[in-house]
């Protein structure tokens, strides 16, 4: 018995991988290696099957769908039901009395300039704003 050499395994593993040989073809082409080879063949067929990715079963195939629209309707539901709470501090009167003084403040000054504008002449600072008016009349 002759030692093999390690071509002899790379070209039957690769012939076997493209499928243009079975292990038995391998085997009959060398025959002088033919115990040795057969060992390493059967070998490499089981670690090649045992490396082979598994992928998801069927029945995760089947449950994720389901999974994954359950999860969708409790979050919406869990959005829809948990109502938004203000921060407290729009709840105190005294911030809404501030913020009601504010927009009074803003209406009074807004009319105040439009007044002050109606005499404006060309030139002076509020005519742009008498222009504005005039044109939104």
């Amino acid at each position: 018995m002759s030692k093999m050499e390690p071509d002899v395994l790379d070209r039957c593993l690769l012939r076997i991988q493209s499928g243009q040989a079975t292990l038995e073809e391998c085997l009959i082409d060398n025959p002088e290696h033919a115990q040795e080879l057969e060992a390493l063949l059967r070998v490499a067929a089981v670690t090649r099957a045992q490396l082979t990715p598994a992928g998801p079963s069927p029945a995760f195939r089947i449950n994720s769908p389901k999974r994954v629209m359950n999860l969708a309707r409790a979050r919406r539901k869990a959005s829809v039901m948990a109502p938004r709470s203000r921060p407290k501090i729009t709840r105190q009167p005294a911030f809404r009395l501030v913020g009601a003084l504010v927009a009074v403040a803003l209406l009074v000054g807004s009319v105040g300039v439009a007044y002050a504008s109606a005499d404006a002449l060309p030139g002076d600072n509020l005519y742009g704003i008498k222009r504005g008016l005039e044109r939104a009349a």
